[in-house]
């Protein structure tokens, strides 16, 4: 039996922000921690924010630090994981200096569409 690996990081920058949201979809209140993204820039198509590389911009966001393995497939559900972004890992920093955590990055999209 595959154990399941808990404790899993995910940076936020968008809907994901709202605990309400992360507590209806994976059924836990979320743990939040200020983080940033640096190389990254946030854009948004009016109401769905994303990511892309852009080596001059950083972006703020929180980091979940509560989730497992189960809980992602779920925020990948919810976040069009393979079609609208692609869930990634990345480098973010926090007070407590770097981590290597998960991310949802823009999918097939270029800067500011």
């Amino acid at each position: 039996m595959k154990k399941e690996i808990k404790d899993m990081k995910l940076f936020v920058y968008g809907t994901l922000m709202n605990p309400n949201t992360v507590k209806r979809l994976t059924g836990k209140s979320p743990t939040y921690e200020k983080a940033f993204l640096m190389g990254y820039k946030k854009y948004s198509t009016g109401y769905i924010p994303y990511i892309i590389k852009d080596k001059d911009s950083k972006v703020e966001g929180l980091l979940i630090t509560n989730l497992d393995e189960k809980d992602l497939k779920k925020i990948d559900r919810y976040e069009g994981e393979g079609y609208l972004y692609t869930r990634g890992k990345v480098e973010v920093t926090t007070e407590n200096g770097k981590e290597r955590v998960y991310v949802y990055v823009g999918k097939n999209i270029k800067k500011g569409e």
